[in-house]
């Protein structure tokens, strides 16, 4: 059973405990059920794509406690399948549109590689502009996203610009600082483009403090990902591995208790 929602619908944060997690991905139901995945039965019944996205959460979930091995086979598998899935022209059969599916096959590849891949996310980040402007109730629901590939991508003004289309659209301005990855990725975005990296730096730290917990105890790995990159990998010099990076989740999930941070920092 998944996190119970509130009463506005939203999903509801359950406490993110790693020893459990660990054990999770350890049983019958964990990697060995994902290890036995075969993408031409998988795509008889299902896209392609789904199954790598769900590999690439799994392969999340895994380089959290420290499962590493078996975290970048699924990242492996989760590249190859999307490079079938982009090839057969499924992108308009998923439900992340075509900027999902590329915005996977990126963040996937980067975690494989760990290289500096813009035009890749660059080409993620004008599908998702592209699938709004084609479909405007979208706008809320993807502007979040956009606002991290923008930074993915290094296309600062493209964001900026965007943000103003937002703004323009939903008849709002966004509010200053880092309580939602919006105002977070836009803010970066303006330090990037006045050479600001510290400021930069500190919005993407705020964000993930308020943020992280709440991510991954409502199943948001990619979303945890994303901005564990942006902060510890792109604003950071670019030097940490994408394990490295992921394992400095434990300095913003410390503080969920002695069953969160402190029992990740010891599992990694």
């Amino acid at each position: 059973m998944g996190p119970a929602g509130n009463a506005d619908g939203r999903m509801k944060s359950r406490s993110y405990d790693p020893v459990a997690e660990r054990d999770r991905l350890e049983s019958v139901t964990g990697f060995a059920m994902y290890q036995r995945d075969n993408a031409e039965d998988f795509a008889r019944n299902r896209n392609l794509c789904s199954g790598a996205h769900t590999k690439l959460i799994v392969a999340v979930r895994g380089l959290l406690v420290g499962m590493d091995q078996p975290a970048l086979e699924q990242a492996w598998a989760a590249r190859e399948w999307l490079e079938r899935s982009i090839a057969q022209g499924e992108e308009g059969t998923f439900a992340g549109g075509p900027g999902g599916i590329r915005s996977d096959y990126a963040m996937s590849r980067w975690l494989l590689t760990g290289e500096d891949m813009p035009q890749l996310f660059d080409e993620a980040f004008r599908a998702h502009i592209d699938q709004i402007e084609r479909n405007p109730p979208l706008l809320d629901l993807s502007v979040d996203i956009a606002a991290a590939l923008g930074l993915h991508a290094q296309q600062y003004d493209a964001a900026l610009q965007f943000e103003d289309r937002y703004e323009a659209q939903a008849g709002k301005k966004l509010k200053e600082g880092s309580r939602t990855p919006r105002a977070a990725g836009f803010a970066i975005a303006a330090d990037l483009q006045a050479g600001n990296r510290a400021d930069a730096s500190k919005h993407a730290e705020k964000l993930l403090g308020k943020s992280l917990n709440d991510w991954i105890g409502t199943g948001q790995y990619t979303t945890a990902l994303s901005w564990l990159k942006i902060a510890h990998w792109n604003l950071a010099g670019k030097t940490r591995s994408p394990v490295e990076v992921v394992s400095q989740a434990h300095l913003y999930l410390k503080k969920q208790g002695p069953a969160g941070g402190q029992a990740t920092a010891k599992l990694l």
